[in-house]
């Protein structure tokens, strides 16, 4: 996961300096696949941090914040897409955000 989500990072980054729409796409087609390898392990690690007696419940509140953010994060893109940001800024923001998540793993793996 950390190093899925760490090259997600970079690349998320990397976007934000490409000219081509061919290799911009070609770059966001590598992230999209890494985020799919990482998908089933956030649920191992929700199923090793709770009780099985409140899993479900916990499992739900996850399910809730993460559709929350898909449908709040389209917004926000737009309002940062047509600011002073560009898209330029909205990918480079993108990428500082991903970042966060390997962090925080190894800080918790090695905690």
């Amino acid at each position: 996961m950390i190093v899925c989500l760490t090259a997600t990072a970079l690349l998320l980054a990397l976007v934000s300096t490409l000219t081509s729409t061919f290799a911009a796409v070609l770059v966001m087609t590598v992230v999209v696949f890494l985020l799919y390898l990482t998908g089933t392990q956030y649920w191992i690690i929700v199923g090793e941090a709770v009780p099985a007696s409140r899993y479900g419940a916990v499992s739900g509140a996850v399910q809730m914040f993460a559709t929350s953010a898909s449908i709040f994060a389209p917004l926000v893109t737009g309002y940062l897409a047509d600011s002073a940001w560009g898209w330029g800024g909205v990918f480079v923001l993108a990428g500082a955000i991903t970042i966060v998540g390997p962090v925080l793993l190894l800080f918790v793996a090695t905690g």
